[in-house]
């Protein structure tokens, strides 16, 4: 039963994705780019804001994300450079429009074949549904940039998706990331009705 948890979570992630694509649809485009690239001459600082989900809503009201920071799940990771690395080499899967192509890709970007993920690494499969949480992550955005949800929510639910990718890239015991996507998924339903 515990080989199978991580295969229940990526599982349950490409379910949730899936249910969010009939939803709404992809931003077409990803500001991932420069994300994770840092750059010191800016007019709008959300990273003196003092907790995660006030960075997020601050990016988000004033698109600061373009100007350039370090993707918060990769904040406070004790490999950031391993996270910045994987989170650069999936940006080009994020700016694919068609569905199936772009989950190719991630699971090529990731290291694991079609069909393959029962036989893929632990690590490998945290990867790869961390990947699909910031596919979801865009799609709240683009929710928040078409003013269906608020700043507020569409922070509130990307800073579960940042905690969530943060405990999947640290290798956080299983348990924690079953309940934290549990929650994750109520608060999703609650906000999209």
């Amino acid at each position: 039963m515990k080989k199978s948890t991580p295969l229940l979570i990526i599982i349950s992630l490409i379910i949730l994705s899936t249910s969010v694509l009939a939803v709404g649809s992809s931003t077409g485009s990803s500001n991932t780019q420069t994300n994770t690239t840092v750059q010191t001459n800016t007019t709008v600082s959300c990273d003196s804001q003092s907790t995660t989900r006030e960075r997020i809503k601050c990016r988000l009201e004033t698109q600061a994300e373009k100007l350039g920071t370090i993707e918060e799940s990769c904040k406070n990771n004790p490999d950031e450079s391993r996270c910045i690395a994987l989170q650069n080499s999936l940006n080009p899967c994020y700016d694919i429009p068609s569905g199936m192509e772009k989950r190719l890709c991630l699971y090529r970007v990731v290291g694991i074949g079609i069909g393959a993920v029962n036989g893929a690494t632990n690590e490998k499969k945290r990867e790869l549904a961390a990947s699909f949480l910031y596919e979801l992550q865009e799609r709240i955005e683009a929710k928040e940039k078409a003013n269906i949800i608020t700043p507020d929510q569409a922070a509130g639910l990307i800073d579960q998706i940042v905690t969530l990718k943060q405990k999947l890239l640290t290798n956080a015991p299983i348990a924690e990331i079953r309940t934290l996507m549990l929650e994750f998924k109520s608060s999703y339903r609650e906000t999209m009705q």
